[in-house]
């Protein structure tokens, strides 16, 4: 994954305009929605919205239990006995 920063100005109708690289990069089209998300921060994010949740998502927890998750399982499990 790439890393782009620019910097914007926000405009009189406190609007601002996604620079044209950016756009590219991300194949942001016209009709597209995008999430705006701010933290407690004062940061904001902006992020394409995925048209389909369930595949941006698929893959994101790989590896988190390891490289044999049974073996992981197997063992939690008899932790609790």
């Amino acid at each position: 994954m790439f890393s782009t920063a620019e910097e914007v100005r926000v405009g009189v109708k406190s609007q601002i305009v996604i620079p044209a690289k950016i756009r590219k990069n991300l194949k942001i089209v016209p009709g597209d929605t995008l999430l705006v998300v701010a933290d407690r921060n004062g940061r904001i994010s902006i992020m394409k919205k995925p048209k389909d949740w369930v595949k941006a998502a698929r893959g994101s927890c790989k590896g988190v239990w390891g490289d044999k998750p049974q073996d992981y399982l197997k063992k939690e499990r008899e932790s609790w006995m």
